[in-house]
This record gives structure tokens, sequence and C-alpha cells, in this order.
């Protein structure tokens, strides 16, 4: 995901490291070559400081290295939530593939997972390997691989924290950055120093881990694009969930063989959605004002409403590390309604119905990567499933979250026929999974049901589809129901929920 780029300080810019790019895996080599000379001499934050200081590098002040760190930390907190469910959901499940991979399997995903990382910030994130110098692909591939999942484990809460407390940066110091350390640069001065170098580590560790289980997964490696930030161009991995408006006027000389550069929009603080086209988010008013001059963006009053309480602890005044950590939380009680609400979320079970452990995984899933309409995991990593119509996909998630929280039979019946539209092997061992999620019993009978009827009749959701379009609820969304419709905006998709919301309870 794009961030604000930084310049590297001049002391990382460190000789005989080659481009990761002209070979990622003499790129690493390098790195680890040079690792035991800078364990020998003890990498601690001190040395780290005492070599910013000797390289003269102009001065930050203060306020802005803390609004940069509170941006960085605030994307890490939301890479770790994507990374505890990609590995609660995959990698730390018994059948995983993992540790059945050869050592030269397993090597080839780390790299490419140094790789991508690198490119999501090709400016500042190779340079961040320097402070991981506690972990090598050797330490990583100790028994059998186990030290790959030691190191995930580090970044992973525990579930009682998740349901609890909810979600916040979890940090993993090196061996050398003791607490004693810490505690004396802080009372120095240097407690902002002290707050960027971990973030750094933590989000370069982040980020490799994350990498390398999609690499893993089979997930393709997204291409680059070229963007525009402050007047400034950049590259990043262009991982779809972001839109882009092509700035024409900016483009490089060369006409239509030079490489396109972007706009980027900004993600909501609340739900974390980004902005789209024709659909601008605003600003948090006392933050945007002098002397702060900081931009939190919301798509909607209800998004900012809900962010509130977690807000208000820096809303108009500067940061500090201290609320860093206290305003990183994922979600708020409110904001996790209004996500709810808004169907990003699956929400909790209602009255006395009992998630069995197989629903609850696709659940963590679904929350955690709202794009996705349903999951079905193999040996090899998840494989989504995704609705190509926002009709489909909003009417298909607001039947799966009713059977989620309820199991109600007849939702649960409409998304076995919309799961398992053919009688084929794969669809055999997506039933299975199906089965364990919902119950034996009435996952069968909807399967049978699929097998023999399906082909007489029009998909139950696909019915509730059409009565709701021919209602006085829905009757305005008509145009909505066809594959090329933009996604519309946040108030639009909200009414359109509300509305079906209202509907399916006069139906």
């Amino acid at each position: 995901m794009p961030r604000s780029p930084l310049r590297p300080p001049p002391h990382f810019e460190l000789k005989g490291i080659p481009n990761f790019r002209d070979g990622i895996e003499a790129w690493n080599a390098a790195w680890e070559r040079d690792f035991p000379a800078y364990e020998a001499k003890g990498v601690t934050l001190e040395l780290w400081l005492s070599m910013e200081a000797a390289a003269a590098a102009p001065p930050v002040a203060d306020n802005v290295r803390l609004a940069e760190t509170h941006e960085r930390v605030r994307e890490l907190c939301l890479l770790q939530e994507e990374l505890r469910v990609l590995a609660h959901t995959s990698v730390l499940q018994p059948n995983f593939c993992w540790k059945k991979l050869t050592p030269t399997a397993r090597k080839a995903h780390m790299h490419e997972g140094l790789l991508r990382s690198c490119l999501t910030e090709p400016v500042l994130m190779p340079m961040f390997r320097v402070m991981t110098s506690d972990i090598t692909l050797a330490s990583l591939e100790n028994d059998n691989g186990e030290g790959f999942l030691t190191l995930l484990k580090r970044y992973l809460p525990s579930s009682e924290v998740v349901a609890t407390k909810g979600v916040s940066i979890l940090s993993y110091r090196h061996p050398s950055w003791t607490q004693d350390s810490i505690h004396r640069l802080r009372a120095s001065g240097h407690g902002i120093q002290v707050q960027a170098r971990m973030t750094y580590r933590d989000e370069f560790l982040t980020s490799f881990l994350y990498n390398t289980i999609l690499s893993v997964f089979g997930t393709p490696r997204p291409l680059e694009i070229s963007y525009k930030s402050g007047g400034t161009q950049y590259t990043t991995l262009d991982w779809g969930s972001v839109p882009k408006k092509l700035n024409s006027s900016k483009q490089a000389k060369g006409g239509s063989t030079s490489t396109p550069i972007y706009s980027l929009g900004h993600a909501c603080e609340s739900c974390h959605e980004w902005e789209r086209e024709g659909n601008r988010f605003s600003v948090c008013k006392n933050c945007n004002e002098q002397p702060v001059c900081r931009k939190i963006y919301y798509c909607s009053r209800a998004c900012q409403v809900s962010d509130w309480p977690k807000h208000k602890k820096i809303c108009g005044k500067d940061v500090t590390t201290e609320v860093i950590q206290e305003t990183t939380v994922i979600r708020t009680e409110a904001s996790l309604a209004n996500a709810v609400n808004l169907l990003q979320r699956m929400g909790p079970a209602i009255g006395e119905y009992k998630r069995s452990p197989s629903l609850i995984r696709q659940i963590e899933y679904l929350d955690v990567v709202p794009a996705r309409d349903y999951v079905f995991f193999s040996s090899t990593g998840p494989r989504p499933f995704t609705l190509p119509c926002f009709v489909q996909r909003t009417v298909f998630r607001f039947v799966c979250q009713i059977a989620m929280s309820t199991g109600d039979p007849e939702c649960i019946a409409a998304i076995c026929e919309v799961l398992l539209p053919a009688d084929t092997p794969e669809d055999e061992a997506f039933a299975e999974q199906l089965r364990a999620e919902y119950g034996t019993e009435i996952v069968s009978k909807a399967y049978a049901r699929t097998k023999t009827q399906l082909y007489g009749r029009s998909p139950t959701i696909r019915q509730w589809i059409n009565r709701f379009l021919g209602s006085s609820y829905g009757s305005s969304y008509r145009s909505l129901y066809v594959l090329d419709t933009p996604t519309p905006s946040f108030e639009l998709t909200r009414k359109f929920i509300h509305d079906l919301r209202e509907w399916w309870k006069h139906r």
C-alpha cells in the first residue's frame, strides 16, 4: 500500500549493497554477509542515533517526524491485522503446506517476500533490512522452516486480546535494543527517533512475512505503478484496491509509450475504504488548521462519528510518542458497529446460535478482507470467491451475514446455491468445508437440492434480488444491476444496505 514517501537517511546508504532490482538473492546475501560485523559492534539504538548525528543530515522537525511515524504505525497496524488472519486461517493450520515444502522452495518464497516488500516502497524499505541483522534466511529455515513460523508468531496477538481489547501494533525489538537503552534514550529526548527506528524494523518484518505468505499462496506479484506525491514521482506495487486517477497533464514526454503517472486517493480513518473519483472525502477541521496541519480523512459523517472515541485523543493536538500507540487500535466499539452495519464485518452471533470453529475461521478472513465474498481454504492457501456485480455482491454478503450470525437454514441454502453451481470434485471439497462451517445435515440437503433443481429455476439469491429491485425499497437501484457499473459512492452504498435491510424485514 503506498504511503507518504520519505527520503533515505544518508547513514543508510551503505556501500557494497547492490540494488535489490538487480537480483534479490545477491542483495540479501550482501546484507547477511555484513551482519556478523554489525552484530560484533553491537547494533544498539545508541549506535544508530550517533551514526545519524555524524552524517550531518538536514534536521527533521520533531512534529514532522512524529506525523510521518504516526502514519506509518497506522498502516502497519492494518497490515498486521491482515497478517494475523492470513496466519490463523492458513499458515498455522495443521494441513498447510509450509513444512512440506523443500528448503529450496521455502527459500524461493522468502526471497520473493523480500522483493515484494522492497517494491512496496523502493526508496526506503530496502534500507530497513539493516535493522534486522538478527534475522537471516538460514535462521528462518531452522527445524524445517520452523524459524519462519516462530518469527510469524511474534507478530500475532492472542485470541483473547483480539476479542477483548482490539488489535494494536505489535513490536519485536532487536535483541540488542534493550528496554534500559530505550528508557535512557527517551529520557534524554530521543523518544521520537526511537519510535521511528522500532517502526521501521516492525514494518519491514511484517511486510516480509505477509508477502512471503502471499507467494506461497501463489498470489501473483502486482505490477508497479508510478504515482505523484508532494510534486515528486514515486513507484509502488499496484495492489488493485487503491483507486488511481491518471494525471495526464503530468505524464512524461513520449506520448502513449510513456509510463502513466497516477494521483492516489486517501483512506478513510474509520472504515479504511479508499477515496474514489467523484466521491471526495472530508477532513477533520481541527486537525487541518494551523498549527497542526494534519489531514485526517473520512468518507462520511457516520464514519467520523464512529472514529471519535479514538480520534479525540489527538484531535487538534500535536502527536506525541505516547499517543501513537493509543490511537492505532484498528477498531473502536462504535466503528465495529458501523462496519457490521456496512457489511464490512459479519458481526457477533445472535441469540443461542453457536458458531463452529470452521465458520469462525471463515468470518475472520472475510472481516479482514471485505473485498472477498467467500473463501475456500486449501493446503496451499485461501482461494477467494468474488461476485462481479455490486448488487449481487452486496446482497450475497448480506445473506452471509444473516447465515453466519443466526444459522438461518434458508440463507445457508442460498449460499450453497451460489458457491456450488456444478457437480465437480472441486465442489465436493468445497461442500465438505461448508458442512464443517454450518453443519452436515443442512448443507447436505442444500447441496443435493442444488445438484438436482438448480437448472430448473432461478437461484434463491437471484429471486431475492429481483423481488427487492421490484419493491418500493429497491426500485431506484435497478440501474446498478449490471456488470460494468462502477462501485457507487459510500453514501449510496450505505443507503442501498439500509433499504435492503428494511425490505428484508417486510418481504
